[in-house]
């Protein structure tokens, strides 16, 4: 059998041949991988603003450490205001009147409620005005569990314009997915614990113009939360949309089928007598 070297009289066999090969393949492939590491952790920064493609104007979340364990990290929406050390990894956005400089690792395209945007309208203005009505207490609508049982809450019937729409804003303006009742109010200081895993908190100051200075965050409601160290805001109007998964909104359909956008999209079923 041919060996490899015979010519400079060292005998190499098949076998450490494919070895030698293999080891030199193997190096430079890891020659590759150091290399392109190091232009990946050199660029990582530019590259995670590219991908954002941000603009001055844009709307972000942005991440905080929680000071306790009632409090989302996330925040927002801000207002992206100036990107020139975008490259050093920083930008600077402002939210709730402050300008804050955050990393872009700690920064995500803020989901917008263009609903809440706009000159509030229909449902949209009369879910606002009842909200802010209610002063300096919690008004919880909906349905809740007891057992295996499900419990209408007693609000129901007394502000059934405001059921009615803010089960359409979370469904239709929103696209929340599960909403089968929700608490609101103004100037509250607690809101005590229920058993929802998943919530929506929404809130804006009642002298804003309209609602276009407003903020949100998800939390569990299995906690107390307060209120005024959440949203930094003794004058806000807060609503919190309580959430389960569609088995249980499947289960409370049942209960009560003639409730329109009942834990989402949901249009009731009419019966039609044909003649």
């Amino acid at each position: 059998m041919a060996t490899v070297g015979e010519e400079s009289g060292v005998g190499v066999s098949d076998r450490d041949a494919y070895a030698i090969r293999r080891l030199a393949i193997s190096s430079m492939i890891q020659a590759t991988a150091d290399t392109k590491a190091r232009i990946a952790e050199a660029s990582k920064t530019r590259r995670s603003g590219e991908l954002l493609e941000l603009k001055l104007g844009d709307l972000v979340e942005f991440y905080r450490k929680p000071l306790t364990k009632d409090a989302s990290g996330w925040h927002g929406p801000a207002e992206v205001v100036n990107l020139t050390n975008l490259q050093d990894g920083l930008l600077h956005v402002k939210w709730q009147g402050r300008v804050l400089s955050v990393r872009i690792q700690d920064v995500r395209t803020a989901m917008v409620y263009l609903t809440f945007l706009m000159k509030p309208s229909g449902p949209i203005r009369t879910f606002k005005a009842e909200v802010e009505s209610q002063s300096g207490c919690m008004l919880r609508l909906g349905w809740m569990r007891q057992g295996q049982n499900w419990v209408e809450c007693q609000a129901n019937r007394s502000h059934s314009n405001l059921l009615t729409a803010g089960l359409y804003l979370s469904a239709v303006c929103m696209n929340l997915q599960g909403v089968i009742g929700f608490r609101c109010g103004t100037h509250a200081q607690n809101l005590p614990a229920v058993a929802f895993d998943d919530t929506l908190l929404l809130w804006w100051n009642v002298h804003a113009p309209g609602l276009s200075e407003w903020h949100h965050c998800f939390l569990p409601g299995n906690q107390m939360l307060n209120l005024p160290r959440i949203t930094g805001d003794h004058d806000a109007a807060v609503v919190q949309f309580l959430m389960v998964d569609m088995t249980e909104v499947m289960s409370l359909r049942q209960v009560a089928p003639d409730i329109a956008r009942l834990g989402g999209s949901h249009e009731p079923e009419i019966d039609i007598q044909h003649e």
